[in-house]
């Protein structure tokens, strides 16, 4: 089984159908997508439908999360603001529903192997991993999880 991985689509449509004619040319058998279907990009909508429609395996990144539901702490004014208002004007209820359906994490064997995988760190979407940092706390996650294989989307290098 081949699996193809996108994460931090950030309702970029034409990024995400590119993407995807690409994993099917190399033969992927399923796609996983690590979060972040909608923010900064023009196409929310678009995107979920197209991931919804596809049947793409899909969990909940940081700006899911934040689109989906009024968390206490607002993001600072600006083009953050700015863009979590717009995103969810953009949206009616039934896409609405699909993000708030998004699990936390993505666990599951392909070829035999034990995958688990995250938006940011587990527990919290928005942690970004220390892609640099000692691998002891990836191996953790691992050993803690019983997986062989750890995917991490948002994650950016210093």
């Amino acid at each position: 089984m081949r699996l193809g991985v996108l994460s931090d689509l950030h309702a970029n449509l034409p990024a995400l159908e590119a993407a995807l004619e690409v994993l099917r040319a190399e033969g992927v058998d399923e796609v996983l997508v690590l979060g972040d279907l909608v923010g900064y990009g023009p196409h929310p909508r678009q995107v979920i439908h197209k991931v919804w429609k596809e049947g793409l395996a899909a969990i909940a990144g940081a700006w899911d999360l934040r689109v989906a539901y009024p968390f206490p702490e607002p993001l600072p004014e600006g083009v953050g603001k700015a863009t979590l208002e717009w995103t969810r004007a953009q949206l009616g209820e039934k896409e609405l529903a699909y993000l708030r359906s998004l699990r936390l994490s993505h666990r599951r064997a392909y070829g035999g192997r034990r995958l688990v995988a995250f938006h940011g760190m587990p527990g919290d979407p928005e942690a970004r991993p220390d892609l640099l940092g000692e691998a002891k706390a990836f191996l953790a996650l691992l050993e803690r999880y019983g997986a062989e294989v750890l995917l991490l989307g948002g994650g950016t290098c210093p």
